[in-house]
């Protein structure tokens, strides 16, 4: 049931994520009185109200997760540093970048030692670190992140995951943002066949690689066809998270000036 529910939410099917979800930790907390696993369950809903724009609950579910399992298995383990990086996204998502710098290094700094690194789990500490750093304007640290975390990636899932992609698409946006625009596309592009390949027309991934090749095309001066990928995404984001969904003002935000 844990498992479905992870699946549901990487299928962008929210709301049938929580239902499989509350029923573990319903079961869970029937069995244990106090457990990691519970702790874990939590991190877990919490990480769906995350892709559901849900922040506040977010921030609840997941300081409750992170307090049960230090209890339970301390510091040093892979479970509390899963709900650091969860925690550091949110952060940075919030605009808290210091706080996010701490967690997300807190985080990286256990999985290296924990679970070598070459895992998943360091790859998507590194992506976030990523994000943190281009957000910041330290492009060459940024690059130095997103692209370690690419590697993993593409070494562990294959070319064509999601993950991969995802790492594909943010580093286009570095390349964006430094003008390097002929190859900021090519990755855009690789990034968006992936995900319609893996993960459908109607997927919120699917979504964000259309609105950076909107993105680019605009810095390119095509204005039409940054206009249609742009309301290409902007339509599946509304349709799938609603209009109020931060992803979903932020689309249209990045469309104002191309009208």
């Amino acid at each position: 049931m844990n498992n479905l529910g992870y699946l549901h939410r990487v299928r962008a099917e929210y709301d049938l994520a929580l239902e499989c979800l509350r029923r573990v930790l319903a079961i869970r907390q029937e069995i244990y009185a106090t457990s990691s696993y519970i702790g874990m369950t939590r991190n877990y809903i919490g990480r769906v109200y995350y892709c559901q724009g849900r922040y506040a609950q977010t921030l609840v579910e997941l300081e409750a997760a992170l307090a049960m399992i230090k209890a339970a298995v301390g510091r040093e383990h892979p479970y509390t540093a899963n709900v650091l990086s969860n925690l550091g996204i949110l952060a940075l998502d919030m605009g808290d970048t210091a706080q996010a710098q701490r967690q997300l290094a807190e985080a990286l700094d256990i999985h290296r030692r924990m679970v070598g690194p070459e895992h998943w789990d360091v790859a998507s500490d590194l992506n976030r670190l990523g994000l943190l750093r281009l957000s910041l304007s330290d492009n060459a640290a940024a690059y130095r992140c997103l692209r370690a975390a690419w590697q993993i990636r593409r070494r562990i899932f294959g070319a064509l995951h999601p993950d991969t992609a995802n790492s594909l698409s943010h580093i286009g946006m570095l390349y964006l943002t430094t003008g390097r625009l002929s190859q900021a596309r090519l990755l855009a592009i690789e990034a968006l066949r992936c995900h319609q390949l893996r993960l459908g027309e109607r997927h919120p991934s699917t979504a964000r690689s259309l609105l950076r090749i909107g993105q680019v095309s605009a810095a390119l001066g095509d204005q039409a066809a940054a206009r249609d990928y742009m309301a290409r995404a902007i339509a599946i984001y509304i349709a799938g998270l609603g209009p109020d969904h931060p992803f979903t003002r932020a689309a249209r935000q990045a469309a104002g000036g191309n009208r």
